[in-house]
């Protein structure tokens, strides 16, 4: 009685432990980007003209473990990126230069800051690199602006194992001891923005600098 007793606690047991195994999630690891973000402001910041480039893969993925060679060449895309605009009141008029398939949504919410999203809905993806332009409403103040978003290291949002090859999905990623895999990774940037002189204003110090120097000559003549 006992001996069946126990094959059947080892049945259940070698059963829970099957079925745990085949339900657990696939070794998906989560990449960091080094990008940059560069933001400058005309004047009276009517004009925000923002360049983010996604960088280089971080050496370490969200587990800690270090980031295959192969996966660290790869080049990668951007997906989707949130700009938002610190400060007094910034209203965002409108936004140029997105990439082509990439689209602008604008949401001014709170008067501490606005923010604006681009996005590529389609594929392939095919930028790594976005210069934009804000318009913003006069009367506004900023001081700072962050970037944060998603970027793939496949166009086509294909997953890779640790050489750098292409996973075909279907069928589902494969748990431990299967991978890692990889995707996709996270960026996020905070900067001031510089002030740029209009090119009108900057004639017009170069044309005063000028009369200036040519006032020390005479008085020194």
């Amino acid at each position: 009685m006992r001996t069946a007793a126990r094959a059947v606690v080892v049945g259940i047991v070698a059963t829970t432990v099957a079925s745990s195994a085949h339900a657990q999630a696939p070794d998906l690891r989560l990449l960091g980007f080094q990008s940059t973000l560069s933001a400058h402001c005309n004047v009276g910041c009517t004009q925000l003209t923002l360049q983010l480039v996604l960088g280089a893969t971080r050496a370490t993925d969200n587990s800690g473990a270090a980031v295959p060679g192969p996966i660290a060449a790869l080049t990668d895309y951007l997906r989707n990126v949130t700009f938002q605009v610190f400060g007094s009141s910034p209203t965002i008029l409108s936004v140029s230069g997105a990439p082509v398939g990439y689209t602008t949504t604008i949401d001014n919410g709170p008067s501490s800051f606005a923010a604006f999203v681009v996005t590529n809905p389609t594929l392939p993806l095919n930028a790594n690199t976005l210069n934009l332009v804000a318009t913003l409403a006069p009367g506004g103040n900023v001081a700072a602006v962050s970037a944060n978003g998603l970027a793939y290291i496949d166009p086509m949002l294909a997953y890779r194992d640790a050489t750098g090859a292409v996973v075909p999905v279907p069928p589902p990623l494969p748990p431990p001891p299967g991978g890692p895999f990889y995707q996709t990774g996270d960026l996020n940037v905070f900067v001031s923005p510089t002030t740029v002189p209009e090119p009108a204003t900057l004639t017009l110090l170069a044309t005063a600098g000028a009369l200036l120097v040519g006032v020390r000559l005479r008085r020194r003549a």
